[in-house]
């Protein structure tokens, strides 16, 4: 895990968080939040139905994500 979010943060390539999905787990999450990666939200939605955010808002409360953890363009 630490191979893999130590490149991420190296090429400034933000992690994924999924709707309606369990990964990645929250012990890649903390361990990735403690090596300074940033974070993005996606809901790989390839139809037309509402995916469920809850997801989300764990990971943001798991985490104590702030503005200046997300990834921005």
């Amino acid at each position: 895990m630490r191979q893999v979010i130590a490149k991420a943060v190296a090429k400034g390539v933000a992690l994924e968080i999924q709707a309606g999905s369990d990964f990645p787990k929250p012990a890649f999450l903390k361990l990735a939040r403690s090596m300074g990666a940033k974070f993005s939200f996606g809901s790989n939605n390839f139809d037309d139905k509402t995916k469920d955010l809850a997801r989300w808002f764990a990971a943001i409360a798991l985490l104590d994500l702030q503005p200046a953890d997300l990834a921005s363009p």
